[in-house]
């Protein structure tokens, strides 16, 4: 089996964040006028779903583990309220 060129130290992360090429300009100042009419297109999600989304919109990849403790909120809560219906 080849050797992998990843260094060992990157393996086990818990996020890892996407280069800032491929993250497009925010534009935050319009946040509530795109929530509303997201929202309004959308009756399913609700505003902690896309709340969610934008949270991790900048990242590779993500654990529960991890959001977890950013949230504040138990795992199973987590997994349960937020990331699972999506």
């Amino acid at each position: 089996m080849p050797k992998s060129t990843v260094k060992k130290s990157r393996l086990f992360r818990e996020f890892s964040k996407l280069p800032e090429k491929y993250v497009n300009h925010n534009h935050l100042k319009n946040l509530r006028s795109a929530t509303n009419d997201f929202l309004g297109r959308n009756p399913k999600l609700t505003k902690s779903y896309l709340y969610f989304m934008l949270f991790v919109y900048d990242l590779e990849f993500f654990t529960i583990d991890w959001v977890s403790e950013e949230y504040r909120m138990s795992r199973g809560s987590v997994c349960d309220r937020i990331v699972t219906p999506l």
